[in-house]
């Protein structure tokens, strides 16, 4: 996953087994990140999401962007990966809509009750070919 221009990610590796990991969210001219995903170890193979974007940026689409690339490092890294078992309404909504399966297979893990409702990454879609992305982006241009 590319930020968009304008952005960029930091990714912070846990420093030993069994420790944190983040994902930032940066805008240029903006010293402090503008958001996090906090990568919380639940297991050996597992990682829980937690998150927070500033308020400016919600409804733009960077917080589906932050947590595609947080759930990227995990499964490029060999974790698996969830949403904590009690995300927030704005949470709830990123992992419940259709950015996130654009890129990847999810499935509802559970509900705990009305409100809190838990998902699971099961893997990474398959990524369209060299090939097959440039017909597309040739078909388009012909258009």
């Amino acid at each position: 996953m590319r930020a968009p221009k304008g952005y960029r990610f930091e990714i912070i590796p846990p420093e030993t087994k069994g420790y944190y990991a983040y994902v930032k969210l940066y805008k240029k001219g903006v010293h402090h990140p503008i958001g996090r995903i906090s990568l919380e170890p639940h297991s050996n193979d597992k990682y829980v999401t937690h998150s927070t974007l500033d308020e400016p940026y919600h409804g733009k689409g960077l917080g589906a962007l932050m947590y595609a690339r947080a759930i990227q490092w995990c499964l490029d890294n060999g974790y698996k990966v969830s949403s904590s078992s009690s995300p927030s309404s704005l949470a709830q909504r990123v992992w419940g809509g259709s950015s996130l399966r654009r890129y990847f297979s999810i499935r509802r893990a559970g509900n705990d009750g009305d409100y809190y409702k838990t998902w699971s990454v099961l893997k990474q879609k398959k990524k369209p070919t060299v090939k097959v992305a440039a017909k597309t982006k040739a078909r388009k241009k012909s258009k």
